[in-house]
């Protein structure tokens, strides 16, 4: 009868033995936990940081040499326990990389929408492919930072920084290039100015770091006036480029020739638009270069 009567509705009995959970296969279920139970990790810039288990859970190539993987975390933190926010990073450690028992760790921004973590506890990070490395880690490292756009770069240091163990995965240069209005508008000018580089020494003092300003204020020679008179004392100033207007051009300003460099830039729509131009110009492998864009449509 249900044969000639596909509408029919069909009566089917299944009888249940056993419910399981499974966190990873069921992403809006979650421990009744607020966060992890492991204490927390005390960093060497004195910050706290949780610490979970990450599943891998797929793994995707994006080109030739990069793959993104995507973890689950658990136990899966309650939803608004843990924000993610654009440009952070994430520490994770290998165990099967283990050296003197413990595990080799590595840091990565995570590439995926803060959304996604939020309403999954799940999170992706894309990595370059390194011949005979452990773990990848970009040869040359450049920011390219509108205003409020220095938050993801800042991270990058932080997590270059706060890297536990001897085996640290760090950049043989890293490159800054931060634009802002007016000096009360830089945001973390401080820390690059005075504490960054000699934290960065003291744990990777292998790495040239470089820190080209533009301000782009109709008053800003005497802004950049001011900046020097700062900065004089410093042993490192001579890493430290301060510009008026607007940054046209950048090749000249980097402290390296090569192109294994990884480039990363978050700004404005315009300025981000200007640093593709200025990259493409550069002749630099325009799949290098990733963008995080302020933007939005209303």
């Amino acid at each position: 009868i249900l044969e000639d009567e596909p509408q029919a509705l069909r009566l089917v009995l299944i009888k249940v033995e056993i419910v399981r959970s499974i966190p990873q296969y069921c992403p809006h279920q979650y421990e009744k936990v607020e966060n992890n139970p492991t204490p927390l990790r005390e960093l060497k810039s004195g910050a706290k940081s949780h610490e979970f288990d990450a599943r891998l859970q797929w793994a995707k190539p994006e080109s030739e040499d990069v793959i993104t993987f995507e973890f689950q975390l658990a136990p899966i933190p309650r939803p608004g326990s843990l924000i993610l926010k654009a440009g952070q990073h994430v520490r994770l450690g290998i165990p099967a990389l283990s050296k003197d028992g413990m595990p080799v760790e590595r840091t990565w921004t995570v590439t995926s929408e803060p959304s996604w973590f939020h309403e999954h506890g799940r999170f992706q990070i894309s990595v370059q492919h390194k011949k005979d490395g452990l773990v990848t880690s970009p040869k040359h490292v450049v920011f390219f930072a509108g205003g409020i756009g220095v938050t993801p770069a800042i991270a990058a240091l932080k997590g270059f920084i706060d890297q536990p163990g001897t085996e640290r995965a760090v950049p043989e240069t890293f490159t800054l290039f931060y634009s802002f209005r007016e000096l009360r508008n830089a945001a973390f000018l401080g820390y690059l100015l005075k504490k960054v580089q000699g934290d960065l020494n003291a744990v990777a003092p292998e790495t040239t770091l470089k820190v080209v300003i533009n301000i782009t204020h109709k008053d800003s020679k005497a802004m950049i006036d001011q900046l020097y008179a700062a900065v004089k004392d410093l042993q490192w100033q001579k890493d430290v480029l301060l510009l008026p207007g607007r940054l046209k051009t950048f090749q000249e300003h980097l402290p390296f020739n090569s192109l294994e460099v990884e480039g990363f830039v978050c700004g404005p729509a315009a300025f981000e638009q200007a640093t593709l131009e200025m990259w493409s110009a550069a002749g630099l492998p325009a799949g290098k270069l990733r963008t995080e864009s302020f933007a939005f449509d209303l």
